[in-house]
């Protein structure tokens, strides 16, 4: 596919179908598999019922409704509206032949026919766009009360503003909007599909309690395995905690370097055996497949090349027994706290080396002098005694194979020829770098990449660089990827996927705790709607799935101090998409943020965007030329919340900025103290700060918008917006909530 077709197909498809399409046509076979989720994208009133989504666009056909039919009655009754439209279809039993009297506009355009049509429905969704991932696997999926039945009794404060604001209408908003949520949820069963999304999108005013619920262990956390702990528990669907397999052989307090590295080899042959037991239970057919797929894994969507091969991959993935993928990560988690600075391990190496030779030890281990090297990794351990070092990888092990670096300390650059940094496919992979100004040079799948497995960087003190393209800086699918830099300036950089991405079933994480830190994910694939000069980024604390294929996980970006700059392409910034969650959590320092379209806390297709700074003078920015659904704003079924806890800060966005919605969807703005400046980027600004737009997919799916902005605080706030001002309030139909206090 060349790059117009790539374009077209992204205009076409992608933002032509940001809705759920749920077809009715002729059935091939009656099955009846539940009710109608929603109906296809339909006109926004009575004069113009139109589909404007429909599978069939052959407009001599009788048998089946048409893409620009206006739909005039249904089983003989005339239509009040859209939501009557919308009732009328949900009540219909599948399978069931409905009559419908429609409007078609005919291929000359010079005529229109009113035909009566007898039409059987599918229910609840055609295979296209979401059967592929509810085929096999999970079948029981936690209400929200099972998922945190402690939290029931909450009363938000977000919560209580639109019941003070819409008055007598918010318990009918709400519980419309829950209705819808719980109507898609219901019938979109996703294998993958995570409790957490499950839970935000029916708990939305929960959202600020969840997110810290969960990013305050890592934040907190004084060893590797507090944070693999709560990074799996985002990773794993059902929340389920890791099992209790945390290995600990004894080390003599004398033992010998030698000594150590033969428990180090040990430990790790006994990762290598449970990272292989994962295919056991695979037929020879099946594992073949799945190590090419684990190979060749790439960004690939619908309707494109490799599209069916990915399909397949993922299905066999659901195969694997969950609790023997939580052995290997727990067993591996292990690993990891023994062998950074403070573990049992990496303590008895390092004071054990001081007479050590380079060259082989043990059976698998290779050590570096304490002088500058330049060496290329062979073996599954390399242990560095210090200097600076150029460490190539050429290499990638064979899923199953464990790999493990070790880096005693200096100004080392550590570069990819033919292999990956920290990249665990199928089985475990760490660098841990104990100090030194480091740069870590790759393309893709590097820097702390997990798929069907783990891989962690853990990089301890000085001012680095990481350089890498697509799915790399704490990237996880099926698994785990974890960049932890513990101290310094560091610069990290990547196109797009990377920098702490949560595909299907995965945990991306980067937990940077010190340093002025620079972060830039984008500048490479040009925007797929065709927006001059702007770019994709699909980074900086996103949750992915591959719609139709694999349900997205969770993506945190947390860095705890420091002055900080982050620049995103579109999506970005704490976005989610195709039930996904993405998160930024910076807990101080004056930042500055850039984003683009859908950046900043936003979200599209059953996802969950979330940015909480906790501190500092920053600018949230949507600089770029479509800055669509920024700085908490989502779109279709969506959930987006921004949340600046303190300091006097700076916004500038334009159309859906500052707590928007749109498509039935929520988005949340909370500025909660500080004395602040809210700008147009450009435009009017008219769309911002509590705005609603659209609520037609579906036909408007009984429910509506819930658009939310509040500063709070005594000082007096710089409103370069058009009817927004201090110490006021106010409400946009249906339903924008603006409150300055």
């Amino acid at each position: 596919m060349d790059q117009s077709d790539y374009l077209r197909r992204w205009r076409v498809v992608f933002v032509a179908s940001v809705m759920v399409w749920v077809c009715c046509h002729l059935s091939a076979t009656g099955q009846d598999v539940g009710p109608a989720v929603e109906m296809s994208y339909v006109g926004g009133d009575i004069n113009n019922l139109a589909l404007q989504q429909w599978r069939n666009e052959d407009k001599t056909r009788t048998d089946d409704m048409c893409l620009g039919d206006k739909i005039l009655q249904w089983e003989g009754q005339p239509l009040v509206d859209t939501d009557d439209l919308v009732r009328r279809w949900l009540d219909t039993p599948a399978g069931s032949v409905t009559h419908v009297l429609v409007e078609r506009a005919m291929p000359s355009g010079e005529t229109t026919e009113v035909r009566q049509m007898e039409v059987a429905f599918t229910h609840p969704v055609p295979s296209v766009l979401f059967g592929d991932s509810m085929v096999g696997g999970r079948k029981v999926f936690r209400s929200p009360d099972q998922i945190h039945p402690d939290w029931e009794s909450l009363d938000p404060f977000l919560k209580q503003t639109a019941v003070e604001s819409l008055a007598g209408k918010a318990p009918a908003v709400i519980e419309a909007l829950d209705s819808a949520f719980a109507r898609h949820l219901q019938v979109v069963r996703d294998h993958y599909r995570s409790d957490h999304v499950s839970y935000l999108l029916q708990r939305p005013f929960h959202a600020e309690t969840w997110a810290r619920h969960y990013l305050d262990p890592a934040v907190e956390a004084t060893t590797p395995k507090q944070v693999f702990s709560m990074a799996w528990k985002l990773a794993e669907p059902q929340s389920r905690p890791l099992p209790d397999d945390w290995i600990t052989l004894p080390i003599s307090p004398d033992a010998s370097f030698d000594q150590c590295v033969i428990i180090l080899e040990e430990r790790m042959a006994v990762v290598d055996q449970a990272w292989s037991e994962l295919l056991a239970e695979l037929t020879s057919e099946e594992r073949q497949k799945l190590i090419a797929w684990l190979k060749a894994f790439q960004p690939v969507w619908r309707d494109e090349p490799g599209w069916t091969e990915f399909v397949e991959g993922m299905q066999i993935t659901k195969k694997i027994a969950p609790e023997k993928l939580a052995h290997a990560v727990a067993l591996s988690g292990m690993l990891l706290n023994d062998i950074v600075p403070g573990g049992t391990l990496f303590d008895r190496l390092k004071a054990t080396m001081a007479d050590i030779q380079p060259g082989k030890h043990g059976a698998s281990t290779t050590v570096l002098g304490s002088g500058p090297d330049q060496t290329t990794i062979k073996s599954a351990i390399t242990i560095d005694l210090g200097g600076d070092d150029a460490i190539v990888f050429a290499n990638n092990p064979e899923p199953g194979g464990t790999r493990i670096v070790i880096d005693f300390g200096g100004d080392d650059i550590y570069i990819e020829r033919g292999g990956s940094i920290a990249s665990g496919v199928g089985a475990a992979s760490f660098v841990v770098n104990a100090g030194g100004n480091d740069a870590y040079l790759g393309g893709t799948r590097s820097c702390g990449f997990g798929l069907l497995g783990v891989g962690v960087l853990w990089d301890v003190d000085g001012h680095d660089t990481y350089r890498n393209s697509i799915f790399s800086q704490g990237t996880g699918c099926l698994g785990i990827g974890l960049l932890a830099d513990q101290s310094g300036n560091d610069r990290y950089e990547a196109s797009s996927y990377s920098q702490a991405v949560g595909l299907t079933a995965g945990c991306g994480m980067v937990l940077d705790r010190d340093g002025d830190d620079v972060y830039i994910c984008t500048g490479k694939d040009e925007s797929p709607y065709g927006d001059a000069g702007e770019y994709a980024g699909w980074g900086q604390g996103c949750g992915f799935g591959f719609r139709s294929a694999g349900a997205g996980g969770v993506g945190a970006l947390i860095d705890l101090s420091g002055r900080d700059f982050y620049r995103a392409g579109q999506f970005g910034l704490g976005c989610g998409y195709y039930f996904g969650i993405g998160i930024v959590h910076d807990r101080s320092g004056d930042d500055v943020y850039e984003c683009s379209r859908y950046g900043l806390a936003s979200g599209a297709h059953y996802a969950v965007g979330i940015v909480l700074d906790d501190a500092g003078r920053d600018s949230y920015l949507a600089l770029r030329s479509a800055s669509v659904a920024t700085l908490g704003s989502t779109w279709d079924l969506c959930l987006g919340l921004l949340v600046d806890s303190a300091g006097d800060d700076v916004y500038q966005g334009e159309a859906y900025a500052l707590g928007g919605a749109a498509q039935t969807a929520y988005g949340f703005f909370w500025d909660k103290q500080g004395r602040d400046v809210y700008r147009s980027s450009g435009g009017s600004g008219i769309e911002a700060a509590g705005y609603i737009g659209g609520a037609s997919y579906g036909g408007g799916r009984l429910a509506r918008n819930l658009a939310i902005f509040i500063d709070e605080g005594a000082a007096d706030d710089e409103y370069r917006l058009p009817q927004r001002e201090n110490n006021a309030r106010g409400v946009h139909d249906e339903f924008g909530v603006w409150v300055d206090r």
